[in-house]
């Protein structure tokens, strides 16, 4: 049979498509092979992918309170805010023309430009804020006269007649009602507060016009006010048969009665009395220490001239507030 011979163009075009394919093939082989070989192979260093950041979820809970701290000299207090509010401003309005002395606003930036903080005494507000929460001012007649007020009017918007948004602090002539929804928040500030962020900045207050009166004798002092530290005064009494010493405490004007603090061995529960079921019903009066607790009684009846009553009342509501910040001499 005749060998017929293979056409010169055809076989380069099989030699082409042979060594297309032997490539491939390599090129396959080297793109399936683990990192480590290939890094064997190239010489080139392998750059890896940076790492992602998992962007955390925001609750409504306060995070730990840890130096974003609001101070008012003018009414004598302290509070620190959360993390996440470090762009706030406050706004001071003096309340002119009602049983107020004065109204704080915290106020937050929003991207929302149709919302504006709450007015200055002035009437101003700061266009793309909202406020957060407002911190009222009052002395203690004022309150007392905007509760009348709210009773009397049966106002919905009293809402510190709720004890939870009013605060006293030990040794302050002020006092302070919390109104933490002043305003419905823009969407970009609802998961910052205030709902969250509430409990832990009114726990947060501090008056920082401190003032004390030591009671020596017994190892204690109880802050007061600046006006009540020169108004008030104590006398030791121990009467006979019986197992402890108090602090009669009264005011220099008039010489009215505002209470007596007692030193009582023990705890309410089991103390040098032997009267568990009489202290049982007025823990709000007691402040326990170790081995012994402070005891608070109200005057038992008006101690003094009809024309000194609002000076009896005054340290009376001193005394009794100052209680539960009384501590010991040298702490």
């Amino acid at each position: 049979m005749d060998n017929k011979k293979i056409p010169t163009h055809l076989g380069i075009i099989v030699i082409v498509i042979i060594a297309i394919t032997a490539g491939m093939f390599a090129w396959q082989y080297e793109k399936n092979m683990p990192i480590d070989s290939v890094q064997s192979v190239v010489s080139a260093p392998v750059k890896k992918s940076p790492k992602q950041l998992v962007p955390q979820p925001v609750t409504k809970t306060a995070q730990a309170v840890d130096g974003i701290v609001y101070t008012n000299t003018q009414y004598g207090f302290q509070l620190t805010l959360p993390k996440g509010w470090e762009n706030y401003k406050a706004v001071v309005n003096q309340a002119v023309g009602t049983n107020r002395l004065g109204i704080i606003s915290i106020d937050m930036p929003t991207s929302d430009k149709t919302f504006s903080g709450y007015p200055d005494s002035r009437g101003k507000s700061l266009d793309g804020y909202a406020s957060m929460f407002l911190v009222l001012v009052y002395d203690a007649k004022g309150y007392d006269a905007e509760v009348a007020r709210c009773k009397r009017e049966q106002d919905p918007d009293c809402f510190f007649a709720d004890p939870k948004n009013t605060i006293r602090i030990g040794g302050s002539k002020y006092i302070y009602a919390i109104n933490d929804m002043p305003q419905a928040l823009p969407v970009d500030l609802q998961n910052i507060g205030p709902a969250g962020a509430m409990d832990a900045i009114k726990k947060s207050f501090k008056n920082i016009s401190q003032n004390y009166i030591e009671v020596k004798e017994l190892g204690f002092k109880i802050p007061v006010d600046s006006s009540s530290a020169g108004e008030l005064t104590y006398k030791i009494v121990k009467p006979e048969g019986i197992d402890y010493s108090s602090a009669e405490f009264s005011s220099k004007t008039g010489g009215c009665d505002a209470g007596t603090i007692s030193k009582i061995s023990g705890t309410p529960a089991k103390n040098s009395t032997g009267e568990a079921e009489f202290y049982k019903g007025r823990l709000a009066d007691i402040k326990q220490f170790d081995g012994f607790f402070l005891f608070y009684q109200h005057p038992q009846a008006v101690s003094c001239d009809a024309k000194y009553a609002d000076t009896e009342k005054k340290m009376t509501q001193v005394v009794s507030d100052s209680l539960k910040n009384t501590s010991l001499i040298g702490q």
